[in-house]
């Protein structure tokens, strides 16, 4: 790199934060507690968001996992991170996957 008179660019880090805990709205109990194990399908659900970089931008990834057998019951795409992303992604598995009261959603 030297002979060749180039170097590297080097950016300030990058950093999402996905989670604010600094707000004013009732936090839930936590009834799930830890207790990752279902007996059947449609018993607890667990969801996370991550974020992928897409060229010079990033996307938000909101999924949604069966702890029963760790199916994938939900998904959805946002380039926005807002509280509607959980929602529609909860939403949408309820549609397809039409669990029955008493289903356990950690998000």
């Amino acid at each position: 790199m030297r002979v060749a008179k180039i170097r590297s660019i080097i950016n300030a880090k990058f950093r999402v934060v996905t989670t604010d805990s600094n707000h004013e709205q009732p936090i839930s109990k936590n009834i799930l507690n830890r207790k990752f194990e279902a007996r059947s399908p449609n018993e607890k659900w667990v969801s996370d968001i991550t974020y992928i970089r897409v060229g010079e931008t990033w996307i938000y990834l909101c999924v949604i996992l069966d702890l029963f057998n760790k199916e994938i019951v939900g998904w959805e795409l946002s380039e926005i991170l807002e509280t509607t992303l959980v929602v529609s992604t909860f939403e949408k598995a309820v549609k397809l996957h039409k669990p029955k009261k008493g289903l356990i959603f950690h998000s």
